[in-house]
């Protein structure tokens, strides 16, 4: 048979602690995330478990039910509570309650216990309960015979205000040190809640650390690729340089080869020069010479011609 579903209120501290945090869990949880949790550890039956779901027609119903629910689940119910939210990721919530849980002060001088006032008035009415029980018994004891019962008496009355007075006397010192150590009590409590102050500023500072760290590791990623993009192009453009200056030296390298084949042709063309100046030269002189024969040749008819008709 399976375990039966634990009942009986929870502890003082325990509804503290849950009302403490009942702003946030009514905001942040769904009970449907807790309730096949809660199910299998017997803390919620059937019959919970489907006022929960069915009749919870929202998330804010569901999540009060829930919690007015537990209530009555015993002693257990609140560690089962958080452990639930843990495991359904309400991490950070579980661990604030489970925090204010343990911060709540364990000391045996706390109201479940009398406090120093309290039990002086009842060692008081103690006193002045025995001290009319003895006038009764002193009352009473006159006209009986018994073994000097007025001495018996007075020595138990002897002993009782001796108890008084010791127990007087004991319970204010005991006062003084309760005082001394609620005051001592008071001042951890303050310096818990500071360090509590403290420790929720550090996890604030912590959060945004690791948010700028985030962020600053993205950048590093951006800076990385943009590196890489650079890096990239500076090899292209080396690349390219190494490529238009060896374009460079072949064009120097052709230059040269053209400026020798030009001054070896400038060569060429000097003594062609030279030489067509001086087949020139002769063509003008040989043309000279033919010029004046035939100059004379034409010449001497006309002579000819013009002493014939002279003669005439």
């Amino acid at each position: 048979m399976p375990n039966s579903v634990k009942r009986g209120p929870m502890r003082d501290r325990d509804v503290q602690c849950i009302k403490t945090f009942s702003v946030r869990i009514e905001q942040e949880v769904d009970a449907k995330d807790l309730v096949p949790y809660l199910y299998s550890v017997n803390i919620i039956d059937y019959n919970d478990k489907d006022e929960i779901l069915r009749l919870g027609t929202t998330r804010l119903e569901r999540i009060r039910t829930l919690v007015d629910i537990i209530h009555h689940r015993g002693v257990d119910a609140f560690s089962h509570f958080t452990q639930a939210l843990n495991l359904k990721g309400y991490v950070d919530l579980a661990a604030k309650m489970q925090q204010e849980h343990e911060y709540e002060p364990q000391s045996s001088f706390l109201p479940e216990c009398p406090l120093p006032a309290d039990r002086l008035r009842l060692v008081e009415n103690a006193w002045e309960l025995l001290s009319r029980r003895l006038t009764k018994i002193e009352g009473k004891l006159g006209p009986i015979e018994m073994d000097s019962p007025e001495d018996e008496i007075a020595s138990i009355k002897l002993e009782l205000q001796e108890v008084k007075t010791v127990t007087f006397a004991r319970m204010q010192e005991l006062t003084e040190e309760n005082r001394e150590k609620d005051a001592k009590i008071q001042i951890l409590m303050e310096q818990l809640k500071g360090k509590d102050h403290k420790l929720q500023e550090a996890q604030v500072k912590i959060k945004l650390l690791e948010k700028r760290t985030l962020d600053l590791e993205r950048k590093l990623i951006l800076s990385r690729k943009d590196i890489e993009k650079q890096t990239k192009l500076n090899r292209d453009q080396q690349t390219e340089m190494r490529n238009m200056k060896d374009q460079n030296t072949q064009l120097l390298n052709r230059t040269t080869t053209m400026e020798a084949t030009m001054a070896t042709q400038g060569d060429a063309i000097q003594k062609l020069q030279q030489q067509f100046e001086s087949w020139t030269g002769k063509n003008n002189n040989s043309g000279r010479k033919k010029s004046a024969k035939t100059a004379k040749a034409v010449e001497f008819p006309t002579l000819r011609y013009n002493c014939k008709y002279t003669n005439k």
